[in-house]
């Protein structure tokens, strides 16, 4: 596999962020202090590196509970939960919406992958990530996916237990034990670093009694692919205008969120025929012009939501990417 950086929808987060919200914790100041935006609630498509919701996750569970996905799935109804879990309201059965989730990864994740398996009477639904974790952070990821595969589970007339294992990777504290109040199952230690969750046929075929009117996927063929071409390249465009927001982010900064070093990135950057400043520059050209042919707000204050110094130096840039001064570009 190529080196990109990897990527999660903000949708991800969107649960811990409401559940937050709704208790008057500061949710603003945690995203902050992972590296994410403070805005992440109101733009669930934007992508985010993968390594911060993650850094996020695991701060809410120090600071919250080690239980703390089980408790924001459970807390939360359907349509308050993550894009993977909301996949499932315009499926007919389980089976159905676990096949619409397996589809729906590449959307939503660029180093996570859901696989759904026939067994004997049944089906495992594994999910992994494609990169190395401690046993903390895999703990919380993978009891919240854990969660939001029971809560797709829900919803039919079936009356029994409704997953039948589930193989997860203890907290290195905690173990597992703390858990079991909210799944149907016992869970056992993973052997892998898989999560693996088996489900029987009985629950799988069971219409759901309230299926959603809209029954077409959030995602698809026609949809983007969150990894883009799959160049690294691709995947820094992907983070890197919002970034900007807060200045320009250092190699070093971006060569670890790549899981990387700083002369490797440059080098496949090199390859690709770009660089960390070129993207940067081309970047800052797209929202600048952008900015201008769509407002009417004055110089001075886009100049300054830009990151620029002064109005002069935004009108510089500008005859130099258009050769025409900026009041030229602007809506009559």
């Amino acid at each position: 596999m190529s080196l990109t950086v990897p990527l999660v929808r903000a949708a991800a987060l969107t649960p811990f962020l409401l559940w937050m919200r709704d208790r008057g914790l500061t949710w603003e100041s945690r995203l902050q202090a992972a590296g994410l935006p403070a805005t992440l609630i109101d733009e669930p498509e934007r992508p985010v590196p993968l390594v911060l919701a993650m850094r996020f996750g695991l701060a809410a569970g120090r600071a919250e509970g080690p239980d703390i996905g089980c408790r924001v799935v459970s807390e939360a109804g359907i349509r308050d939960l993550a894009t993977l879990s909301r996949v499932a309201l315009g499926a007919r059965t389980p089976r159905d919406a676990f096949k619409r989730l397996m589809r729906a990864m590449p959307h939503h994740s660029s180093h996570e992958h859901i696989v759904v398996l026939p067994n004997t009477g049944g089906i495992t639904v594994r999910h992994s990530f494609q990169l190395r974790l401690d046993d903390e952070t895999l703990h919380i990821c993978q009891q919240y996916v854990a969660a939001l595969i029971q809560s797709v589970a829900a919803g039919t007339a079936y009356n029994g237990p409704r997953i039948a294992r589930i193989s997860m990777t203890p907290h290195p504290d905690f173990g597992l034990k703390h858990l079991n109040e909210f799944f149907d199952a016992g869970l056992v230690p993973a052997t892998s670093k898989h999560l693996s969750i088996s489900l029987k046929d009985a629950v799988l075929d069971r219409p759901y009694l309230n299926p959603a009117r809209d029954r077409a996927l959030p995602v698809g063929e026609t949809r983007d692919i969150i990894r883009g071409d799959g160049t690294l390249a691709a995947s820094l465009r992907a983070i890197l205008p919002g970034m900007l927001e807060d200045g320009s982010p250092s190699v070093a900064t971006l060569s670890t969120l790549a899981g990387t070093s700083p002369r490797s990135l440059q080098r496949r950057l090199t390859a690709e025929g770009t660089s960390v400043s070129g993207l940067i520059n081309t970047i800052r050209r797209e929202q600048a012009l952008a900015r201008l042919t769509r407002s009417t707000d004055p110089f001075a204050d886009i100049a300054a939501e830009l990151g620029y110094s002064n109005q002069s130096s935004l009108t510089r840039a500008v005859r130099r990417w258009t050769a025409v001064p900026p009041s030229q570009i602007r809506p009559d």
